[in-house]
């Protein structure tokens, strides 16, 4: 009966935390003392054990030098925001999203979605490694300065019914597809680099890849595209019904 109660014990304390939607400014030491164990860790160096949500009106604030290691080797854990996400990293001092191990697609990523007017996703100086989707949003739009995401399994950055800037960040060393647009989404991607992706080059995945739903007409500006190999990739694909400016 003891082996039983403490079982559960264990189990409802890493249950995936919902943040309370009351308008709530939260930083990653709020999230230690507010979620049961979902996440834990202090000073900077945290773990996430269990999904966390971060509710409509509500706000995650993740500060400089902040590393959040998903403790998860099956991309189950992973951040979604429908409030709002500031990560303010500094060129000396970035913040880390990373997975438990170094293999690709060990945690989920990040996803933005069914957000309100007030909803906010700004990462500036963030390392996003080894998820399934780095960045994954859908009808709100997002703000990446100086980014440098790699070794996604899936996607670094999918954008649906969505727009945005982002604009300084690296994209190196994801698995499979790099950027994709489609359900009338037309963000501004300036002076990114993207290199060395497509690595497993299985399919013919352009870096960026503009769908056929919706008319999809982004901004491409300044930025530096190197296939570095994978034969099977391609630079730029656009759809028809697409007016896409490209620099």
């Amino acid at each position: 009966l003891t082996a039983i109660i403490l079982a559960l014990t264990a189990t409802a304390a890493l249950a995936d935390y919902i943040s309370p939607g009351i308008g709530s400014v939260m930083s990653m030491d709020n999230l230690v003392s507010q979620s049961g164990g979902a996440v834990t860790g202090s000073g900077g160096v945290y773990q996430v054990n269990e999904s966390i949500v971060i509710s409509l009106n509500d706000q995650l604030n993740i500060a400089p030098g902040h590393s959040l290691t998903f403790m998860d080797t099956a991309g189950n854990i992973g951040l979604e925001i429908h409030g709002s996400l500031i990560a303010s990293g500094t060129l000396e001092n970035p913040v880390l999203m990373t997975g438990n191990l170094p293999t690709p697609g060990s945690w989920r990523g990040l996803d933005f979605n069914d957000t309100n007017a007030g909803s906010v996703f700004n990462l500036t100086h963030v390392e996003i490694a080894y998820p399934i989707i780095a960045v994954d949003v859908f009808g709100g739009d997002i703000h990446l300065e100086n980014c440098d995401i790699h070794d996604s399994l899936d996607k670094a950055i999918d954008i649906s019914s969505a727009d945005g800037l982002i604009t300084g960040c690296h994209l190196h060393h994801n698995r499979a597809r790099t950027v994709t647009m489609t359900l009338t989404s037309s963000p501004t991607f300036e002076n990114c680099v993207l290199d060395n992706n497509n690595i497993d080059n299985t399919s013919p995945y352009p870096y960026f890849n503009v769908g056929l739903q919706g008319v999809n007409s982004p901004v491409i500006r300044g930025c530096t595209i190197e296939g570095s190999g994978h034969e099977i990739s391609g630079g730029m694909a656009f759809w028809a019904s697409c007016s896409a400016l490209v620099e």
